[in-house]
């Protein structure tokens, strides 16, 4: 995740940003522990981000982030 943290722009919706954190969430999805929740965590930790701002830009996108690990992590479970 950290490939995809350590640049400026992570938090875009930038095509190369979204490249970025599909790869690094490839590398960690099929992993059984893997959580989406403590992936979230992960990243608010390492951009010191707040979970109770919600007003936060970077909070909301790291909950978009979250809910696409969460239906990367189903897709992949399924085997589709």
């Amino acid at each position: 995740m950290d490939s995809y943290l350590d640049v400026d722009t992570w938090h875009t919706s930038h095509p190369l940003d979204d490249q970025r954190f599909y790869k690094a969430l490839s590398k960690i999805v099929r992993d059984p522990k893997f959580s989406p929740e403590a992936m979230g965590e992960y990243i608010r930790d390492k951009k010191g981000v707040s979970r109770d701002d919600n007003g936060d830009v970077f909070n909301n996108v790291i909950d978009r982030r979250i809910t696409e690990a969460y239906a990367i992590q189903e897709f992949v479970r399924l085997g589709l």
